[in-house]
């Protein structure tokens, strides 16, 4: 296993770096990537299968990505158990899985690219004195999270001091300084006439085909009426549908409102990056185009085009699904959902899961207690 872990590690590191005018000239290509954290439960089972539905209607690519920059947290067993899940369905995807720890040094280049920009302060703040901070001030404002937002400390800290504290050893975390990151943004914009802003697919796009299975190609021409599809990141959009009397799913444009969320850390103090910076990185390197995800992410993605502006990323195509609930509240491993693992163990047959997937999230409820 670890043997095999290595030459997967080497493949994907070199996967990662490849060109990024190659990247941009790629075919379509979409990722699913969970966090190795816990066991998967049906809302990742409906963005997966949605995840690989819209690959094949694209003639694209699927890439598994396990998201483990957190040591912490993340465990092999689950990885395991992500792969074995995602087979149990029936969902392909290509070889081999990358593994964003694997990737530190990458990173580690994008946060010097920032720093150089003069985008990213370094953060001494422990959590109390955040708290303490926030107890101060009459109004505390939340970012789309719910959290409070980060009141700014160390933020026009002396660069002398700062340095002399990182030379001590003291552990910091660097943030992205957003107004000039937005600011700097905004220079860049191709149409300064325009506001920032990403390209979205805002209709979920399972079609509730009762043919679709478990690995079947379905419309698997780009000439058919299934697919219609923009295969350049340049090219004017998407519209996917199985038949021709469906609704057809054009490329919106959605504001950014980067602001809302304030100085979010790029790279914390016990991890060499961040979610949202390692995101982006590998998104870019491997070139996927389009990027679906739950709606409990949609907000997120004003940081992350924010990030692949000043980096200088191609912008991929989002959409952002709607999520399976139970009770009006969403999914949960640490609510104790229950899991694909026990949903097997309870005899559901995976063919039943996709064929609810195919009809929509709402469906997929009936499994639930």
């Amino acid at each position: 296993m670890q043997e095999r872990r290595k030459l997967c590690n080497l493949v994907s590191l070199q996967a990662l770096k490849v060109n990024r005018a190659v990247s941009i000239a790629r075919e379509p290509s979409f990722r699913f990537a969970p966090s190795p954290n816990g066991l998967l439960h049906l809302g990742h089972a409906y963005s997966a299968i949605l995840t690989y539905e819209m690959a094949k209607k694209h003639v694209g690519e699927l890439y598994l990505r396990i998201e483990d920059i957190d040591g912490a947290r993340s465990q092999e067993s689950f990885s395991t158990a992500i792969i074995r899940d995602l087979h149990w369905l029936g969902i392909e995807w290509q070889t081999p899985v990358i593994y964003q720890s694997d990737h530190f040094e990458i990173y580690s280049g994008a946060i010097r690219d920032l720093i150089e920009l003069e985008l990213l302060y370094p953060c001494f703040a422990s959590r109390k004195e955040i708290k303490q901070a926030l107890e101060r001030n009459e109004t505390i404002r939340q970012d789309p999270d719910g959290a409070p937002l980060y009141p700014a400390l160390y933020k026009y800290y002396p660069k002398a001091k700062a340095e002399e504290r990182i030379a001590s050893g003291e552990p910091f975390a660097l943030r992205l300084h957003m107004d000039k990151a937005i600011d700097r943004a905004k220079q860049l914009n191709s149409d300064r006439e325009k506001k920032l802003a990403y390209q979205a697919i805002t209709i979920d796009c399972l079609i509730g085909n009762e043919g679709d299975t478990p690995g079947s190609v379905v419309s698997n021409r780009r000439d058919t009426p299934g697919c219609v599809v923009g295969n350049r990141r340049d090219s004017p959009g998407c519209v996917v549908g199985n038949r021709r009397d469906n609704k057809e799913q054009q490329l919106s444009s959605i504001p950014l409102a980067a602001e809302r969320w304030g100085d979010v850390v790029i790279k914390r103090k016990d991890t060499p990056t961040s979610y949202h910076l390692s995101v982006v990185i590998d998104d870019d390197k491997l070139g996927i185009t389009h990027i679906c995800r739950g709606k409990d992410l949609e907000a997120a993605t004003d940081i992350h085009r924010i990030l692949q502006i000043n980096l200088g990323l191609a912008q991929p195509i989002y959409h952002h699904h709607d999520l399976v609930l139970y009770n009006n509240d969403k999914l949960s491993k640490s609510k104790g959902h229950p899991s694909l693992f026990e949903l097997r163990e309870n005899g559901v047959n995976p063919l039943d899961i996709y064929k609810s997937a195919l009809i929509g999230p709402s469906e997929l409820s009936k499994y639930l207690p």
